[in-house]
């Protein structure tokens, strides 16, 4: 894929409040303050329990046509209800994780020899999925492996399902939407597929009602829009909601898997598209052949204008400058974005460890001011000090003055959040990405946001 003449970098990590795992420089001016508040919870590093895997749901090209039995405004066929119910029961019987060793590896203190390092959970079953799939990514990256989007999607979520996905039906799932696609596009009399032709009929496919015939029968297949789910749309209950194995699954997705989806159907139908962030989001751009960039929010379905994505009043010009947001990635900036993923994902299974600082030293020797890798080298390095702090037990500035690996990896905690305030990030509330999520319905009723142009195109 060829680089686009703009280039971006980042996308953000996103916040909790829960203590230790996502302290961020928001959140702590002065480290005492927090060990102050915090001492007594340290090493209760939250856990998600790795549900089972997601099935997929399969539309058979050429066979039968997928009906929905519920009614038009449901817009959910007896499968994705079959699949959201699986879902739900697979949330309530989680298999029991690994949280009790977790703890039992923070709390071995032996006060007479200080570690400056996290416990290794290296230990812990299922870990070596984790650094399995970071060494096939980084054989993606270094040139020894093909780039491939779908593969390093698969990769990291299969890592999380602790290998039970099968990478055929994965492939065979993202094969049905091509198939579509590329109907719709003969339906279309698209002789001269476009990057432009191709992503919009991408876009319609993910935003709108869809129905094609089927060759050689006389059925008609339907395919309905895939929904924004705003039920935990940030993972914070069940972390499987960022994957694209569960917006296959339910036909529903947010603004980590939908964008991710369009960018795998763009590669596997040879267009050009670019993945793009703005504060606690991302989106996808694409351009015509005379150089016009679109924006394709997901979220919506709509084409919006960049004016409508700055509206959330979160991004600063050095934000801009700086290319954290409003910028575009290219396939292998993609592909290494998904490192960040993985270790959120590690985090989420087991907590902090050199694995996590592995993933984000992989992303930032391409990118140095990847913005999410960054949050998560400070989210670890604040883990590190707050570690040696506990280790300690003596929450005051003097354990820092008098130690000269603690100060320095006190003083490397804070570099970090400077940098990352030099970047022109500033954190957005989620009450106030919501509202500007809903600004973007009411945003694409106007002239220049729009619905696919792709009819257009055809006339």
């Amino acid at each position: 894929m060829k680089k686009p003449t703009h280039k971006a970098r980042v996308r953000q990590t996103r916040h909790t409040s829960k203590p230790f795992v996502y302290l961020t420089h928001a959140f702590l001016p002065t480290l005492i303050v927090f060990v102050l508040m915090c001492s007594e919870t340290f090493g209760q590093i939250p856990v998600i329990k790795t549900p089972k895997p997601t099935t997929f749901k399969t539309i058979e090209i050429g066979a039968t046509s997928q009906t929905p039995n519920s009614t038009p405004n449901s817009r959910m066929t007896e499968i994705q209800r079959n699949n959201q119910e699986l879902i739900r029961n697979i949330e309530l019987t989680q298999k029991q994780s690994s949280y009790q060793k977790v703890q039992e590896l923070y709390s071995d203190f032996d006060n007479n020899s200080i570690s400056y390092k996290l416990p290794n959970l290296s230990s812990l079953k299922g870990t070596d999925n984790f650094r399995n799939a970071l060494s096939e990514i980084n054989e993606m990256l270094i040139g020894k492996m093909p780039l491939d989007l779908k593969r390093a999607t698969f990769i990291v979520e299969n890592a999380y399902f602790e290998n039970q996905l099968d990478f055929a039906q994965f492939e065979k799932s993202i094969q049905n939407a091509i198939d579509i696609c590329n109907l719709k596009m003969s339906e279309y009399e698209l002789n001269k597929r476009t990057d432009l032709a191709i992503n919009f009929t991408i876009f319609d496919y993910i935003t709108d009602t869809l129905s094609v015939n089927l060759p050689s029968q006389e059925k008609e297949l339907i395919h309905y829009p895939i929904k924004y789910d705003f039920n935990d749309y940030m993972g914070a209950e069940n972390w499987s909601n960022m994957f694209v194995s569960k917006l296959m699954a339910t036909n529903s997705g947010q603004c980590h898997s939908m964008p991710l989806f369009y960018l795998i159907l763009a590669q596997e139908l040879g267009a050009e598209s670019y993945l793009t962030f703005s504060p606690n989001h991302s989106f996808v751009r694409f351009k015509s052949e005379n150089g016009d960039w679109y924006n394709a929010e997901l979220t919506c379905g709509a084409i919006i204008s960049d004016a409508a994505i700055l509206e959330s009043g979160y991004v600063k010009a050095e934000a801009i400058k700086s290319g954290i947001y409003m910028d575009t990635l290219s396939q292998h900036e993609t592909v290494a974005c998904l490192l960040n993923t993985l270790a959120n994902s590690y985090v989420h299974e087991y907590g902090y460890d050199s694995f996590v600082k592995q993933c984000t030293d992989t992303v930032l020797k391409y990118y140095p001011n990847q913005l999410n890798a960054i949050m998560l080298e400070s989210n670890w390095q604040t883990q590190t000090t707050m570690y040696i702090a506990q280790q300690k037990g003596k929450p005051s500035p003097d354990i820092f003055n008098q130690d000269l690996k603690a100060k320095t990896e006190f003083e490397r905690m804070h570099e970090i959040y400077s940098q990352i305030d030099a970047l022109g990030y500033e954190y957005m509330p989620e009450e106030h990405y919501l509202k500007w999520l809903k600004s973007l319905e009411e945003a694409k009723t106007k002239p220049e946001n729009q619905k696919s142009f792709i009819h257009q195109m055809i006339k």
